[in-house]
């Protein structure tokens, strides 16, 4: 019983941790301060926190708080994706269409766009009929 008190204790104590941080990433940026935004995300990112993921994508594909780096956009991008995120999926469907250097692939930008515009984001749904009408 001790044992099971622990891990929900530790359990309930790192989500709010990361959400914690989140927020103070949130707030950062906010006041404009990205470097401080960038660190609280990659905290709560790396734990899980699909927006902190999305959020990161973002900030690396723009360079705003970090150097721009599309590896660690399309890294941080693929995680909030993978979650079910359908804006990261939608973001990573544009990456590999517009295919950033080596990063251009029909096949991946449709699985991402699809699994997207499954979920109703119009943008994505846009795209999608933008890909078959180029047969693409």
């Amino acid at each position: 019983m001790r044992q099971l008190i622990a891990v929900l204790i530790l359990a309930l104590t790192s989500t709010i941790v990361y959400a914690g941080d989140y927020e103070d990433g949130m707030a950062a940026g906010r006041k404009g301060d990205f470097t401080t935004a960038v660190e609280k995300f990659k905290l709560s990112g790396e734990k899980g926190h699909v927006q902190a993921q999305f959020t990161l994508g973002l900030l690396y594909g723009a360079g705003q708080g970090v150097q721009k780096n599309k590896s660690e956009s399309v890294k941080w991008y693929r995680m909030a994706a993978e979650q079910g995120h359908a804006i990261a999926q939608y973001s990573l469907g544009m990456i590999y269409f517009e295919g950033y250097r080596e990063l251009r692939n029909d096949e991946e930008s449709y699985n991402w766009l699809r699994k997207s515009a499954e979920q109703g984001y119009g943008d994505a749904q846009l795209q999608l009929g933008l890909l078959y009408w180029l047969g693409r």
